[in-house]
């Protein structure tokens, strides 16, 4: 329980501060930091709180503007971002 609040408190801190964003563990969050930060501040990304559907189409409308991600890559994009940062989830996932 001590753990969480530290985190907690930490994550506030980095908010308050206007640090940068940390992304929740998970499957996509390496395919994440280095293919969408080539063109978006991560910001962007968190504060979306879309949908699959609204992420998968995004998706295809950045590949085709030239972004380079496989197709297993881009479905655990998709379900990463719909689980962290869709329509339920506030702002509770990302630390800033």
């Amino acid at each position: 329980m001590c753990f969480l609040f530290v985190m907690w408190m930490t994550a506030s801190s980095a908010r308050a501060a206007g640090g940068p964003v940390i992304l929740p563990p998970g499957p996509a969050k390496t395919t994440i930091e280095a293919k969408c930060k080539q063109c978006h501040d991560l910001k962007k990304i968190v504060t979306q709180h879309q949908d699959a559907k609204w992420w998968a189409n995004t998706l295809d409308k950045m590949v085709e503007r030239g972004l380079e991600i496989e197709p297993e890559d881009q479905a655990r994009v998709v379900k990463y971002l719909s689980k962290n940062f869709g329509p339920s989830s506030g702002s509770k996932k990302a630390t800033h």
